[in-house]
Formats: structure tokens, sequence, C-alpha cells
């Protein structure tokens, strides 16, 4: 099931595609589509800092609790995608750390015991079976009234492996393209979003809607081109459930 959202599309004109246009998102959506985490020995574990202590990549069958890493991205410690003309234009309205969290895209954080584990591996796309979504309420309500910024909702499941390059590019294409969406929406996948300031669930949107996320048979994991200053992580779950 999950390969078939990695099809490439029959490329036909779209005036409805809205995010930026045609070329600057083809341009944009390849550059990501190569963007990796680097051979480096920085990995960014906590506010406190980095560490010398190289991580081993996820192993594919083991069971990983993952959550989205905002340090990583405000910190572009992973590098940053190729600034266009258009983008560089674009950014300098931005504060440093808005454009660093769109320009360096998403990584994701692997704990190995559950949402109480340690940070094992890090990655920036990936897909997972038996999908268990989980949050912090207590964690949820100090980000509300403090503004901590301590991780609060983890994506439980199986590792199946990475995306390939091929496959990155296509899923975005594919989502952002009106057709090729319902096409996917027809075989079960809805987008997951969270926002702590909004929700104490995971949310899988459908019609336009949000309803609570707990489990889902699968969930992909990756990144994608959004509006400019937006954080541009892409998460999609087969057959979600509340």
């Amino acid at each position: 099931m999950t390969k078939k959202i990695f099809k490439q599309r029959k490329v036909v004109a779209n005036p409805n595609k809205t995010i930026f246009d045609q070329d600057v998102f083809d341009s944009l959506n390849e550059q990501y589509s190569k963007l990796e985490i680097p051979d480096s020995k920085l990995y960014l574990t906590s506010a406190k800092g980095l560490t010398n202590k190289k991580l081993k990549p996820p192993k594919i069958g083991n069971k990983y609790a993952i959550y989205f890493n905002l340090n990583a991205m405000k910190g572009a410690v992973f590098g940053k995608i190729k600034r266009s003309p258009y983008l560089q234009s674009e950014l300098e309205s931005m504060g440093t750390d808005r454009a660093n969290m769109f320009l360096s895209a998403p990584i994701y954080s692997f704990k190995d015991k559950g949402i109480s584990g340690k940070v094992v591996s890090y990655s920036r796309t990936g897909i997972l079976k038996n999908v268990e979504f989980k949050t912090s309420k207590g964690i949820i309500q100090g980000i509300r009234t403090k503004k901590a910024k301590t991780p609060c909702c983890y994506i439980v499941g199986t590792f199946d492996g990475k995306l390939t390059e091929r496959e990155k590019y296509n899923l975005a294409d594919n989502w952002n393209d009106p057709m090729g969406q319902i096409k996917l929406q027809g075989l079960g996948w809805r987008e997951i979003i969270f926002n702590p300031f909004q929700f104490t669930e995971f949310q899988y949107i459908e019609n336009d809607q949000t309803f609570d996320a707990l489990q889902a048979d699968e969930v992909v994991f990756t990144y994608q081109p959004k509006e400019l200053g937006e954080m541009p992580y892409l998460i999609l779950a087969l057959n979600p459930k509340g």
C-alpha cells in the first residue's frame, strides 16, 4: 500500500497550484528531496547544546518514538538548502530563526524505549508501521503557559525504512497537486498536523476538518516546500482513527 503513494504523477498543466509558482515549487522540491543529514559528529540532543557522540541510523524492524526536533531546525544544525535569488529576497523580511527553520527542513529524533527513552538516532524521512500517536498533556500545558520547548508529541511505531530521493520528490509533488491528493486520499491517506496551542492530540485532516488521531496503519514522515516561513514538514497517515 505504501509504495503506491510514491509513484510519479503525469505532469499536467495545473493553474491551481498555489505554493509559490510552478517553477519555484519544482526547484525547491528538488532541493528538499536531495537534502540529507550530513556525516557529521555534531548532533543536537537538547536545548543545552551539542555532543560529539555520533548516533547510528535507525534500524528497520525496531520500534521507536519519534518527535519533531524544532531545535535542530531553528539552528539549522544539519545544513540548509541552497538559496535562490527569489528566496534570498523573500526571506530578508523574516527573522533568522524562521528562515533557518524553512531552509533546513525537518529533523525527526528517534527514542528507543518509548517516549521516556533516550534519543538514539535522527532522520529527515521514514515510514512507520502499526502506529500510535502519543502526547503529554502536562507538557502541553507548560508550553501554553511558560512557552516551554520540551517535546510533547510522539509518533510511535516500527521503523520500515527511509524514503529515497525520488520518493521524497514524488510524494511532495503528488500531495500538492489537487488531483494527486484526491487520489491519495481515496487510498486512505490523510495529512497529520499538531499544534500544542490548539490541540492536545495529533489531528488528521478530512474534508477541511480536523479529528483526533490516536492510531494508524502506517505513517510516512518527510518534508516539502510550503508557504514561506511555514514549517516544511509533511506527515501522512494511512487509515488514521481516534
